[in-house]
């Protein structure tokens, strides 16, 4: 990818990003994504969205995931306690070109298999496997009905077969059993304390300490109930509309609810642990991060199909391997420009224009 002659400043970017953000958590922020090219990749969806956006696209508008990198696909509980593999982050959700999310899909699977130590062959060959699993899926969706679309799941089990040795499959099981005990419940021991007879949060400022007085009624009628009861009518888990107002509006889902709070800010409330898993990309072989890949393509088409005209975009990938070729290179040439970015960022924080800080 050549960048734009006009191309904007990545420091420069994320400083306007960060004029709406808590300006103490902002050096945290930098101090993650400086830590290698993947960590800046994951924090600077802002950076490439500017980047896709100074470019041609195809006009075919989905609800996208806005930050479909691998490490936001995973496992997490279905509404009816079922064990699941999909897109579990929308915070950068927002209707726009559906090939905007695979391409940054394609991306972090280039940046991720760089930073594995991968061949250059073996890492366009996984780009190649996302993209090309993301058209297979589009195409047999779009002969699908609507209710059969909006059904479809993928279940954690059919991640077994993926497992290529008797090892890595022995990896896969414990991490859905690690999974199915990652639930609420179990996070009150670790991230609660009784104070005064009274169970409360543990704080642990700045990343986590009291947002001060917020209507936390959950009866009928509240801000949350009523968040709640409209996005539970949407077809669209994790993309649903609500009545809150704010950036609340574009995240809350079928099982989180919004309110709005001090301060003119809005909250949105969810379940925490509920079950979740995630690959670990930065121990993938060749062989594993292929299939991941595949894995995250397809669950990415099912979500585009839900929410997008998937007839037309399957019309539009067709039945060659055009598409593909044509993201793959895209990011091998993205991933190039991320590693600048991340050395752009290191160079801002040597000379003092960004600080950074660990996390204490």
């Amino acid at each position: 990818m050549d960048p734009a002659v006009d191309r904007h400043d990545p420091v420069a970017v994320l400083e306007r990003q960060g004029r709406d953000r808590l300006p103490e958590l902002l050096p945290i922020r930098y101090g993650r994504m400086a830590a290698s090219p993947s960590a800046f990749l994951r924090g600077a969806a802002a950076v490439m969205a500017a980047d896709l956006a100074s470019r041609a696209h195809t006009g075919l508008t989905v609800q996208l995931c806005g930050d479909a990198h691998l490490l936001n696909f995973g496992l997490y509980a279905s509404p009816e306690r079922a064990l699941l593999f999909d897109l579990n982050d929308f915070d950068e959700t927002f209707p726009g070109p559906f090939e905007w999310d695979v391409q940054r899909l394609a991306a972090s699977v280039a940046v991720a298999g760089r930073a594995n130590g991968h061949s250059e062959d073996k890492v366009r060959r996984a780009t190649l496997e996302a993209a090309a699993a993301y058209r297979t899926a589009m195409r047999r969706l779009a002969r699908r009905g609507e209710l059969a679309v909006c059904y479809e799941r993928i279940e954690a089990e059919q991640l077994l077969p993926l497992a290529r040795s008797a090892r890595r499959r022995r990896d896969v099981e414990y991490s859905l059993t690690r999974a199915r005990r990652r639930t609420s419940l179990q996070a009150v021991g670790k991230l609660t304390e009784v104070i005064d007879g009274r169970r409360r949060i543990i704080q642990d400022p700045p990343l986590l300490q009291p947002a001060g007085a917020c209507d936390r009624s959950r009866r009928p009628g509240s801000p949350y109930w009523r968040s709640i009861c409209r996005a539970g009518r949407t077809f669209i888990p994790g993309i649903g509309s609500s009545q809150v107002s704010g950036c609340c509006r574009r995240r809350v889902t079928s099982s989180w609810g919004g309110c709005p709070g001090p301060g003119g800010r809005a909250f949105y409330w969810r379940q925490l642990r509920d079950m979740k898993g995630s690959a670990d990309v930065a121990g993938m072989s060749p062989a594993d991060l292929l299939a991941y890949a595949r894995l995250c393509g397809t669950a990415l088409a099912r979500a585009h199909a839900r929410s997008g005209d998937r007839i037309a975009i399957a019309a539009y990938l067709g039945g060659a391997d055009t598409f593909e070729q044509a993201v793959a290179d895209f990011a091998l040439a993205y991933a190039d420009q991320t590693a600048a970015d991340h050395a752009t960022l290191g160079a801002a924080i040597a000379a003092g224009v960004v600080r950074a800080a660990p996390e204490s």
